[in-house]
């Protein structure tokens, strides 16, 4: 298969509402990003980092039904949680350091047909092969661009 054939294209389009307030249009969804009260924002939406977690939730969701179709585990349930610490005096320009998340916990509770060593090496497999827990994971280039108007 060729680079062209296994590859596809995530586009999202967005707009900026207010200081704090984005609206993102993905497909046919619309999705509200904003920050709590206590952070100057509306508190009408999940803020950038909650919305990074709930991403990698879905897609630990949707890659762990994947492989265990093909491992033939029946999945019953899957519950998450995930947890990150943020540096908010980093953000704020009061000190170095890194901005984004850092020492990112996920709990997996698996509900399923198999035994411990067989959940072991699925749970391998799903954090090997979560394209959201890649892109965390991995330094991925930015090219951002900016064009006056």
């Amino acid at each position: 298969m060729s680079q062209s054939e296994s590859t596809m294209n995530i586009d999202v389009e967005a707009r900026r509402e207010s200081p704090t307030k984005t609206i993102v249009a993905v497909r046919d969804f619309e999705l509200t990003v904003d920050e709590p009260e206590g952070m100057g924002g509306s508190n009408e939406g999940p803020n950038p980092l909650e919305y990074l977690l709930a991403a990698q939730a879905g897609c630990l969701n949707v890659t762990g039904q994947q492989i265990a179709s093909e491992m033939d585990i029946e999945i019953n349930d899957i519950e998450l949680a995930i947890e990150g610490e943020f540096n908010e005096a980093a953000f704020a320009g009061e000190e170095d350091g890194r901005t984004g998340l850092q020492d990112i916990k996920v709990t997996m509770e698996v509900d399923a047909d198999a035994d411990a060593d067989t959940i072991e090496t699925w749970a391998e497999r799903v954090e090997t092969r979560c394209p959201v827990s890649d892109n965390i994971k991995n330094e991925t280039s930015v090219a951002l661009s900016v064009e006056p108007v």
